[in-house]
């Protein structure tokens, strides 16, 4: 099991038994084992000319303070973790044993999958389309804004083509009113682009998505079906009022 912790109790602490600690900028400070009661975490810090860690005190608050992250105390001292780190014996082994795959259990099973995602089709599209469905309803203005569209635009169009006879400058005004009829569908088409950018963060940055979670297909699925009754009611009630 992989965790984020953040401020942990020495209690919680010690339920670990890795811990992959970064600085400020990402680099490395600390990979491998904590041993008992944080025993080997400790020892390679007191090595590195860090502080004893008193026994009152927290491991975890102690090596965030070392390292700066807490009281600055690491930068008053003007120790590099990072460098120290890279430096030192057990990244040099650590390194070794990430290329000799001596980190993997000689009887350990591979796993395998038959896909990348992690549930099937249905359960995907089920999943993205409750939370697009949710997503569409905490954002009526932009449902609202198009419906509203729809509704001012029928009016304008039926009251320019309204009375309208037969006569041939009449029916040129009928083509007229046909061509903007069509270019209306298309400018509602057109509302419906900055909500998609929006979107481009499930794809562009880590996400769902990117995780397995769901795929693509069932993603574009869900948002068609999610679109689809606000087109419709659209559509209706421009219908209606031209």
């Amino acid at each position: 099991v992989v965790c984020t912790i953040h401020q942990p109790s020495a209690e919680l602490f010690e339920m670990f038994d890795y811990l992959l600690l970064l600085q400020k900028g990402g680099e490395t400070v600390y990979f491998g084992p904590l041993g008992r009661h944080s025993e080997t975490m400790l020892a390679y810090f007191t090595a590195n000319g860090a502080e004893q860690c008193s026994p009152r005190l927290n491991p975890a608050d102690y090596m965030m303070i070392e390292i700066g992250a807490s009281l600055n105390l690491g930068t008053a001292q003007g120790r590099d973790w990072g460098r120290l780190w890279q430096a030192s014996a057990e990244c040099r082994k650590l390194t070794e044993q990430l290329h000799t795959n001596e980190l993997m259990p000689p009887d350990a099973k591979h796993f395998s999958f038959s896909s990348d995602n992690s549930a099937s089709p249905l359960t995907q599209i089920r999943h993205t389309l409750v939370r697009l469905a949710r997503t569409y309803w905490r954002t009526p203005s932009y449902n609202a804004t198009r419906l509203i569209f729809q509704i001012v635009m029928g009016l304008l169009l039926g009251l320019a083509c309204r009375n309208l006879g037969h006569s041939q400058v009449e029916m040129r005004l009928r083509v007229a009113v046909l061509y903007f009829i069509s270019v209306t569908g298309v400018v509602a088409t057109l509302n419906a682009i900055p909500p998609m950018i929006n979107e481009r963060a499930v794809f562009c940055t880590p996400s769902d998505c990117t995780r397995g979670a769901y795929g693509s297909f069932a993603y574009w699925i869900s948002t068609i079906a999610v679109e689809m009754p606000f087109i419709a009611v659209g559509s209706l009630l421009f219908s209606v009022v031209i």
